[in-house]
């Protein structure tokens, strides 16, 4: 139980920093979430998952700033200038934080693929808009094959902002624009991030870096720690 809820967490907080690379160069997004299907166990939690997020971005970086009731505030920089991805969170009272540069993220992404693991991931662009925050949004089904199973996630993306430029992002690659909504179903949970607003602001530049009240730990250190809670 534990685990899916750190999991659902994770996920949000590593997508959302991937949207932020429109055409504004400063500024930030708020974004809602929603859970329209989730699974018998899952829904007793529900007051527990994200309802809301911020992700603040500047040129290259972004920062997604996330509520939770298990990890604390969770934070996820991204740069999409050096590849690297930061994480900030809280685990049974402990602040940490894990940095992983592009070539240690390439590594794991040959390493999936020469196993077998790595995701096959196609893009299927279908007719209609939506207008979310402000903008004219088309339609797209992002599907991804892994593990034999296929899971299908429907998300809008507007053409009047940029596209997205984050070399770590695999699933957006092939759409031409910006992503202001998505939508996945995955072990009997759905849920749907969507943009509210989109703020130009001044952004402060300590903001995309590790806080030094976080203790810096490995992905495998993490990948531990929260296989031992999903334990108890």
């Amino acid at each position: 139980m534990i685990k899916k809820i750190l999991f659902i967490f994770l996920s949000i907080g590593v997508v959302t920093s991937l949207f932020a690379q429109g055409k504004l160069s400063e500024g930030k997004v708020l974004f809602g979430v929603t859970y329209p299907e989730l699974s018998g166990e899952m829904e007793g939690v529900k007051d527990m998952l994200p309802k809301e997020l911020t992700v603040y971005f500047k040129k290259e970086q972004s920062r997604t700033e996330m509520p939770s009731s298990v990890m604390g505030k969770l934070i996820t920089i991204n740069n999409t200038q050096t590849g690297e991805l930061m994480m900030m969170m809280e685990l049974m009272g402990n602040k940490l934080a894990v940095k992983q540069t592009k070539a240690e993220l390439k590594k794991q992404e040959l390493a999936a693929e020469q196993e077998g693991l790595l995701p096959v991931i196609s893009v299927i662009k279908l007719d209609g808009t939506k207008m979310i925050a402000g903008y004219e949004c088309k339609k797209a089904i992002v599907e991804v094959k892994e593990k034999g199973e296929i899971f299908r996630s429907e998300c809008f993306y507007t053409d009047k902002l940029p596209k997205m430029k984050d070399q770590n992002d695999r699933l957006f690659k092939d759409l031409d624009g910006f992503i202001m909504e998505y939508s996945q179903k995955q072990s009997g949970i759905k849920m749907t991030i969507t943009a509210k607003v989109v703020i130009k602001q001044k952004v402060a530049d300590q903001l995309f870096t590790i806080s030094p009240d976080y203790k810096l730990v490995t992905q495998k250190e993490l990948e531990k720690m929260v296989s031992g809670l999903s334990g108890k």
